[in-house]
């Protein structure tokens, strides 16, 4: 089927000027360098220049904070340019006026971090945070007292100002305006919009921490109590969502969406229909920055975001797990709906402290565990979501200039609800000549079809016409999210248009290196203009019709061709598995591209690859680059690129598990393995509803059963394995429950017609991390 799409003209009128997001600040958003920080109508600015901010949100006091700098970063090696990351007022006040800001929970060390890799940091210091922690993040002492919390009560703003006066002196020298990396505080959340149970009265009923009171007044005094105690940031943000007021003008609303809502399964003990999750609208293309947008007034403001589902916490009634392609399609249907500033919620898993009292989450979610099935895990593991955005990010950064000036353009016709799985839903980000064909393929909750032989046809300025694919029609799988570049200048070579995604690009003395790679199920082309022929280097046919060439791939991890200009162009085309290995990375100021199947990330001055298998490759390129370790050995020259072997001494993993019941295990292994290893994972699987961890009767972490292999990182509890063991307890599912009352003596007999309680099966995984010295040759 013909599809069309017509991008004359295109046009986005961007307004300067209009904002006072340094309103109330001294420096104007500058920092000592004289960098200014600033938005138009359109982005985020520096020095006035479009820049595609890339958030990812990762809670330090849920993280053990001897693994912080490596998992930031993994973050940055990910593309991401912003850490988000709250404060959570009962993580450090869990007893009224007994501040702790020691070990994991040294925000300023964590903020330093950050700065040390060159990420820059937005703080959301609420003092309302929700984030599924308990009281949404607000102490339990604040419970009864006679005014109300989330208000201008001057009671509670007298807290507010001692808490903030805390952050201030944990922060301070860390603002953008003093040289660090804090460009931006979160006030709030979700203001007079949503609110969470105050846990001390879960048990005998369900009383709500209020939704607050007091609108745009309660915003300012925030603001100004904030900037007070010096946590002055070049701007400020709220969650804009159901409503929330903020100071018109003066305060960035910001965004999201999720594909999964547990909270519809809550149970309120009102309802016993069965609850079905309706899909979501996050996978439809809509312009979303307009006067008519649904988010608001888009005519002043960015569309950003800051809570776009990395994935979702499992809660207790809601046992789901999160396809990686659901995280991959939102984050390209975002961009294309004209969002400039990404925002992941959450980037980064974690595992919620033990407090003094008692457990600090919110009680429909595990008292520990805090994966969110982001795409970086509890433990640190690099998941396959976290590889697909990452090729998506490194687009964003090579393109930010252009996507933060050009508008969304739509079909005549577009898909307008989720449950129109037949039609081919697509929009572009275009400057009326060139741009970005965006598909999406995916719908949450529904199962897309395969969608056969389809073209895109675009009439561009000067009535051009560019079809693709020129003849016959292209496949687009289901459950793919593509981004096809046309009219695209490679170094002034003109490639029309590509049925392949593009990566990013880098630069040699000798050549500019481009980097593409095909989605499973559809077939690589690549269009010229003007009977441009390439040196078909490996993998890849050409032919020559209607004035035009075409590449096509024919199959291979790589597939190499190139052009001889006024330097040489060479285009790397990757197949789906080898794109999701492509790492782009900066070392010792050269920039290259290392594809593996390990996760690479970087100090600086060393690449860093972490495994659990003992035998990797790693491609680079340039080819100049040398690497250096023990565990590596040259495999020469492949693709262009030189090539390495990782070899890793086998470590011994014996595991000894002692059931004493079908849900209960002792389990026993050789604890040497955690000195070396970068991670050792426990792996269960079981059947039952929750899994639970001990270390000499300590809980330490505990699963919603949901089908997956639970894990468990017991790096961080290598002290306390040296001495106790370990054991599992999976709690039944009960199914038939009743319960009868034996009335003479006040008990009471609970009965099952079937209860499911089983340990299948343990193991253990072991991660090691090689660190590789890198020289030019």
């Amino acid at each position: 089927m013909k599809y069309t799409l017509n991008i004359k003209g295109a046009h986005k009128d961007i307004h300067y000027g209009h904002l006072n997001m340094h309103a109330h600040t001294k420096n104007g958003g500058k920092n000592p360098e004289g960098d200014i920080i600033d938005f138009n109508s359109y982005s985020m600015t520096v020095n006035d220049k479009p820049f595609f901010a890339i958030t990812g949100e990762f809670h330090y006091s849920r993280y053990d904070r001897a693994f912080w700098e490596e998992e930031i970063m993994k973050m940055k090696a990910c593309g991401l340019n912003i850490i988000s990351t709250y404060i959570f007022w009962i993580h450090h006040e869990e007893e009224e006026g007994i501040f702790d800001f020691a070990g994991n929970n040294d925000v300023g060390e964590f903020i330093r971090l950050c700065n040390k890799h060159g990420l820059k940091v937005v703080l959301r210091i609420g003092p309302y945070a929700h984030g599924e922690c308990r009281n949404g993040g607000l102490p339990d002492w604040m419970f009864g007292r006679p005014w109300e919390v989330r208000t201008n009560a001057p009671e509670y703003l007298k807290y507010v100002e001692r808490y903030f006066d805390e952050i201030g002196r944990q922060v301070s020298g860390l603002m953008y305006k003093d040289g660090g990396p804090i460009v931006g505080i979160q006030l709030e959340n979700e203001f007079m919009a949503a609110c969470s149970p105050w846990e001390v009265t879960v048990s005998q009923q369900r009383e709500w921490v209020t939704h607050g009171a007091g609108g745009v007044a309660h915003m300012e005094k925030l603001r100004e109590l904030a900037f007070s105690a010096g946590i002055e940031p070049a701007f400020v943000t709220v969650t804009g969502w159901g409503d929330a007021p903020y100071v018109k003008g003066e305060m960035l609303p910001l965004w999201g969406g999720y594909a999964f809502w547990p909270w519809l399964f809550w149970d309120d003990g009102n309802s016993t229909a069965e609850k079905v999750h309706p899909p979501t609208y996050s996978y439809l293309f809509a312009n979303e920055h307009c006067e008519t947008a649904k988010n608001g007034e888009f005519s002043l403001y960015p569309f950003a975001c800051c809570e776009m589902g990395g994935g979702m916490q499992v809660w207790y009634n809601y046992r789901f797990t999160v396809p990686p392609e659901s995280v991959e399609a939102m984050a390209l249907t975002t961009v294309a709906n004209g969002c400039n500033f990404l925002g992941y919620f959450m980037f980064h898993g974690g595992c919620n402290p033990i407090g003094k009292c008692g457990y600090l989450n919110e009680q429909f979610n595990p008292r520990i565990s805090y994966d969110f099935e982001a795409p970086l895990g509890e433990f640190g593991r690099v998941k396959e979501s976290y590889k697909r955005i990452k090729l998506l990010h490194y687009f964003m950064e090579d393109y930010s200039a252009f996507l933060c000036n050009t508008p969304t353009i739509l079909p005549e016709t577009v898909v307008a609800t989720p449950e129109n799985l037949s039609d081919l839903r697509f929009a572009a980000r275009s400057d009326g000549q060139s741009g970005f064909v965006f598909i999406g393929n995916y719908q949450d909750h529904l199962e897309q079809t395969d969608k056969n032989d389809v073209s895109i046809s675009i009439t561009a300025n000067n009535n051009d016409e560019i079809i693709i694919p020129h003849t016959g029609g292209m496949c687009i799988p289901k459950d793919v999210a593509c981004v096809l570049p046309f009219c695209m200048d490679m170094d002034g070579i003109s490639l029309r248009y590509a049925t392949a995604q593009y990566i990013t690009r880098l630069e040699t003395t000798e050549e500019t290196a481009w980097f593409f790679f095909v989605h499973d199920g559809m077939a690589g082309e690549f269009c010229f203009e003007h009977d441009v022929k390439p040196d078909l280097l490996e993998g890849s046919e050409y032919v020559q019709h209607d004035g035009m060439g075409f590449v096509t791939v024919v199959g291979g991890e790589i597939s190499r061709f190139s052009f001889d200009g006024n330097r040489r162009t060479t285009v790397y085309v990757l197949n789906r598995e080898a794109s999701l290995g492509l790492h782009r990375l900066t070392i010792g100021g050269e920039d290259l591209i290392a594809i593996s199947r390990a996760a690479l990330y970087t100090d600086g001055t060393h690449l860093f690859a972490e495994t659990r298998n003992n035998h990797e490759s790693v491609a680079v390129y340039p080819a100049s680059v040398a690497l250096e370790s023990e565990a590596l050995t040259s495999a020469g020259l492949c693709s262009g690129m030189a090539m390495y072997n990782i070899s890793l001494p086998q470590k011994p993993a014996k595991l000894s598990v002692t059931k004493t019941y079908d849900n209960r295990a002792i389990i026993r292994f050789d604890t040497d393995i955690l000195a070396d290893a970068s991670e050792v994972y426990l792996r269960t699987d079981y059947l039952g509803d929750i899994g639970w961890a001990f270390i000499n009767g300590h809980l330490i972490h505990d699963n919603f059963y949901n089908g997956e292999t639970w894990e468990i990182g017991l790096k961080r509890f290598a002290r306390e394995l040296c001495k106790h063991e370990l054991y599992l307890y999976i709690s039944p599912i009960h199914e038939g429950a009743s319960m009868s009352m034996v009335e003479n003596l006040a008990a009471r007999v609970e009965t099952f017609e079937k209860t499911t309680a089983e340990i299948i099966d343990v193991g253990i995984e072991i991660e090691q991390t090689v660190k590789l010295l890198v020289k030019s040759t």
